[in-house]
Parts: C-alpha cells; structure tokens; sequence
C-alpha cells in the first residue's frame, strides 16, 4: 500500500490520522501524515491494520444492509452516532458515517440517516 492508497483508504473509512496515531501508539501524527505525503510505502503492520479497519466496515455495511430499522412510516433508517462521545465503541463517529454513506449508496438513496 502506497501512501495515495493509505489516504484514499482512510479517508474512505472516515478515520483521521491523529485516531490512527493513537490507535498505533504512535506519538504524533507525523509518520502517518508524511506517508501519504510523500507517497511513501505503508508499513507492512500498518498497512495490515487498514485491511482489516477496511474488512470491518465491509462488515458493518453488509451487516446494515440485512438489519435497518423501520421507522412508523415505513422509511428505512439508519442510526448514527453525531460525535465520538456518542460512538457505541472506540471507533469515531466519522467511522459509522462513513458506513452509513455506504449503505445509503447501496440503498440508492432510499435511507434515512438520522444520529442516535
């Protein structure tokens, strides 16, 4: 993995690098930054956790696809948590919307997204 794909990637799943430094227990966000900015390669082990980060909402946007709630006017919709203190684990919040842009593409837009 490059570092265009690294940030292609990233930002795809909603995922800063600063949550990304902090999830690898890196220092600073300067590794991680300088890598898609000079389009260095990615780390074998990093690169490893953006495959399975990548897996993972693969796995949410199939999971919402066969569980979406129905709302009292019979609209699909689809709960998402606002801001990180609302997030159901360590993932962000810009995480679960990002998976929510998915499903609603999935969806052809027939969705409704609406915070938890």
């Amino acid at each position: 993995m490059n570092g265009a794909e690294f940030k292609v990637l990233r930002e795809s799943l909603g995922l800063s690098l600063a949550w990304l430094a902090q999830r690898w227990g890196l220092e600073s966000e300067r590794g991680p930054k300088r890598w898609q900015e000079r389009n260095e390669p990615i780390p074998d082990a990093r690169a490893a956790d953006m495959e399975q980060l990548a897996a993972i909402a693969d796995g949410l946007v199939e999971w919402q696809l066969t569980e979406l709630l129905t709302d009292a006017a019979g609209d699909r919709r689809l709960l998402v948590p606002r801001v990180d203190a609302d997030s159901p684990d360590e993932f962000p919040a810009s995480f679960y919307r990002a998976v929510a842009a998915r499903v609603s593409w999935e969806l052809e837009g027939r969705l409704k997204i609406v915070y938890r």
